[in-house]
């Protein structure tokens, strides 16, 4: 995977806006980012998650994952980019859970 080779740290605020979240003087690893966005634009494009986690309150006992909870998880390299596809997707779902262990350092900026 050539994520790891692109370390430079990019500005978020264009993600933000996108997205629906403040990313005043965040960065992030830019491959790390690059997947992110690429599987945030994948998610969107086949409506995965509002298939499968509804965000309106709908009852609706024909979805085989009616009141699961979203959890993003990765060890490492799979870490940093659960962290920040979770700053990602917060918005629309914010009661996501993130579970990274491990994550490289250099994953997302402090603030």
């Amino acid at each position: 995977m050539v994520t790891d080779l692109q370390w430079i740290p990019t500005k978020m605020d264009r993600v933000a806006e996108v997205c629906g979240f403040d990313a005043k003087d965040m960065h992030a690893h830019r491959g790390m980012l690059t997947k992110c966005k690429w599987i945030y634009n994948d998610l969107k494009r086949r409506k995965i998650l509002s298939k499968l986690l509804p965000t309106e309150d709908v009852t609706n006992n024909y979805n085989p994952c009616h009141g699961f909870k979203l959890i993003f998880t990765g060890h490492s390299l799979g870490a940093g980019v659960a962290a920040i596809l979770s700053t990602m997707i917060r918005p629309t779902y914010p009661n996501l859970k993130c579970y990274a262990y491990c994550p490289p350092g250099c994953s997302v900026s402090m603030n």
